[in-house]
């Protein structure tokens, strides 16, 4: 037998509840998704910086689904608060969409 420092609640003897894990289909995400699918596949058989700027208009979109949908926000794309995330998707574009512009054709 082991020895309870004072005050220590005795363990119970019931197990905890069972934890219900809600599956949802998560649009926001699986749209993310193909959009990144989507600038690979026109990066690698086309050209670059039309890859690039599908992948920047991937980030533009995401960006406004999470600044205009109700909380608790699109699945798969909330991330940290409204703002943060907005900010984050849409500075991410604009770097994107100026680096796509002035790098030089190879």
């Amino acid at each position: 037998m082991t020895a309870r420092a004072a005050g220590t609640p005795e363990p119970s003897a019931q197990p905890a509840p069972p934890v219900r894990v809600v599956r949802t289909s998560a649009p926001a995400m699986w749209s993310v998704i193909a959009g990144v699918a989507l600038a690979t596949l026109l990066a690698v058989l086309l050209d670059v910086t039309v890859g690039v700027m599908t992948l920047a208009a991937t980030l533009v979109a995401a960006g406004l689904a999470r600044a205009v949908l109700p909380e608790p926000g699109p699945e798969g794309i909330t991330v940290r608060t409204r703002t943060v995330d907005v900010v984050l998707h849409l500075s991410a574009a604009a770097v994107l969409v100026f680096l796509a512009i002035i790098a030089p054709d190879a």
